[in-house]
């Protein structure tokens, strides 16, 4: 008996000591959705969840706070993502709907058809949605001293209208003219890549390398930009790491 409440004990203890390292292969990214502010978390694997950080006033209404899951899900190496989304009612609650979409670098797109409840939570019907989330971070301004950040490009369709991709009638033009990324290293996984990022500084965000036809396909980097090829090269310099390269 003895023995057997040992191989308990010591179970529980690395299962215990187990938790942390497993905590450690995830990666948390802000985003901004319709004025609320949002988690993204993706880990090793490539599950991915969305949740609320400081929803929209519009959304206590119905239920949502600090902490309420609105996507769950996968992101593939590509960056196509799948998983279940969630609308609010007031009365019946979040009702979950499939979704697809991608991750394009600094923004994420997934669309799906939400359905429409009555009074008594029966399905009458569905609409076409469509949910934007922009990197937050890659708009942040660049510490004193730095060079100039540019917000992200935004995905066929969106304009970037005050650091945020909104749907619009053509394709935003390239920041600055140029198509060139700052390389601050590039990582197998995206965590790697997160506290590379978190470690050079404002500006710097984490990418796919798959979004970019130059880069080798596979990999997570620590990245700014775009932009053109001297202030990429200025970010370098700033670090005194990496190496600059275009995305097509």
């Amino acid at each position: 008996m003895t023995r057997v409440l040992l191989l308990v004990a010591a179970s529980l203890a690395l299962g215990l000591a187990a938790s942390p390292v497993e905590a450690s292969n995830c990666a948390t990214d802000a985003y901004d959705h319709n004025g609320s502010l949002m988690e993204m978390q993706v880990c090793d694997g490539g599950g991915m969840s969305i949740s609320y950080t400081r929803p929209r006033r519009g959304l206590i209404g119905v239920g949502v706070t600090s902490g309420t899951l609105l996507f769950e899900g996968v992101e593939q190496a590509g960056g196509a993502i799948s998983g279940q989304a969630r609308r609010f009612d007031k009365t019946c609650g979040p009702v979950l709907y499939p979704v697809t979409g991608h991750n394009h670098g600094g923004s994420i797109i997934l669309r799906g058809n939400a359905p429409k409840v009555d009074g008594n939570c029966r399905v009458i019907g569905y609409r076409h949605d469509e949910l934007l989330f922009t990197l937050q971070g890659a708009v942040q301004p660049p510490p004193t001293g730095g060079p100039a950040v540019v917000a992200p490009s935004c995905p066929p369709g969106y304009v970037l209208s005050q650091g945020l991709c909104v749907a619009g009638g053509a394709p935003a033009p390239v920041p600055s003219g140029g198509d060139w990324y700052a390389i601050g290293g590039s990582f197998k996984s995206r965590g790697e890549a997160q506290g590379r990022a978190s470690q050079l500084g404002p500006g710097w965000v984490v990418m796919n390398t798959n979004t970019c036809p130059n880069l080798t396909n596979g990999y997570w980097v620590a990245a700014a930009g775009p932009f053109d090829k001297a202030t990429a090269q200025l970010y370098i310099n700033e670090t005194g790491r990496g190496y600059v390269k275009t995305c097509h």
